[in-house]
């Protein structure tokens, strides 16, 4: 889960309504607070199963073009440029 901001109370804020949620799940969610290095990037891609991506307004998307380049499937919303 990237997050906007890297501020340790705003990430406790996500992790504190994430916990209340109560989901449980058998994966892994990592919180990225910062910008990743291309080799992090490739690490990411390689201990993950998909990318997935949520947002409301997105460009091209890099990230989630990364991940198919790596083989991982991508899901995202149909209404942003990474419908197709």
């Amino acid at each position: 889960m990237k997050l906007a901001a890297s501020h340790a109370a705003s990430v406790r804020e996500v992790l504190g309504f994430y916990d209340k949620l109560g989901i449980t799940h058998r994966c892994r969610i990592a919180f990225v607070t910062s910008f990743l290095s291309d080799r992090q990037m490739l690490e990411l891609a390689r201990a993950s199963t998909y990318y997935l991506n949520s947002s409301r307004a997105e460009g091209a998307c890099l990230p989630v073009l990364d991940f198919l380049a790596s083989g991982r499937p991508a899901i995202a919303p149909s209404h942003t440029a990474i419908a197709d």
